[in-house]
């Protein structure tokens, strides 16, 4: 918007403000848009490929050490879990024990390989909400690093969710659950697991 001292020179197209209007809105809905899909790449990445043979390291049993956040506050806590596979190594369960402010839950994982794709389904269930059994996050692993994406619910809102799987070594593991708020732009971390084997199978 032109100062109330500015004078127009001779030949000089004093322009309307309103195009000035609709060029700071054209440039602001390019700027939105351009946010928008570095978010939504950032969120939906290409989906990695693994091998039926990605979570053989995970068969056993293990103890294991959590750290949560729960209502915007850290909490740690233990648990064990058993890992067995089936179908010739195609499937693979995971039954998970826990025990949080004096409560004990049980969760169970369930991986499904598809050769076609060669990637991985992993369906998560748990007592705490027994009637929800996926969508499954989907992926694989490349070398000692498993990733996988999927879609859920949180406060009633989608959310997109990242599992990470990291092998530090034959008896010992991590395992990262993360969320994806388009409104930060970033993945936040909301469930460690510490994996430490305590028998193989």
């Amino acid at each position: 918007m032109k100062g109330p001292l500015h004078q127009t020179a001779p030949g000089e197209r004093d322009e309307p403000d309103i195009d000035r209007r609709a060029l700071l809105a054209a440039i602001a809905a390019t700027a939105l848009a351009t946010a928008s899909a570095q978010s939504f790449a950032m969120a939906r990445p290409p989906l990695p490929t693994g091998r039926i043979t990605d979570f053989d390291f995970l068969h056993g049993h293990w103890k294991v050490k959590h750290r949560a956040l729960i209502q915007q506050r850290w909490q740690e806590f233990e648990g064990e879990v058993t890992s067995r596979p089936l179908l010739a190594g195609q499937t693979n369960i995971d039954d998970n024990i826990w025990t949080l402010n004096g409560k004990t839950s049980r969760g169970l994982a369930v991986r499904i390989f598809d050769p076609k794709s060669s990637r991985w389904s992993i369906f998560w269930l748990d007592d705490r909400a027994p009637e929800k059994f996926g969508p499954p996050a989907v992926g694989g692993f490349t070398g000692n690093k498993g990733t996988f994406y999927g879609d859920e619910e949180y406060q009633g809102k989608p959310v997109r969710v990242r599992l990470s799987w990291f092998i530090d070594g034959t008896d010992r593991a991590r395992w990262e659950q993360a969320y994806f708020f388009d409104s930060e732009a970033t993945w936040r971390p909301n469930w460690l697991w510490f994996f430490d084997r305590t028998a193989s199978i």
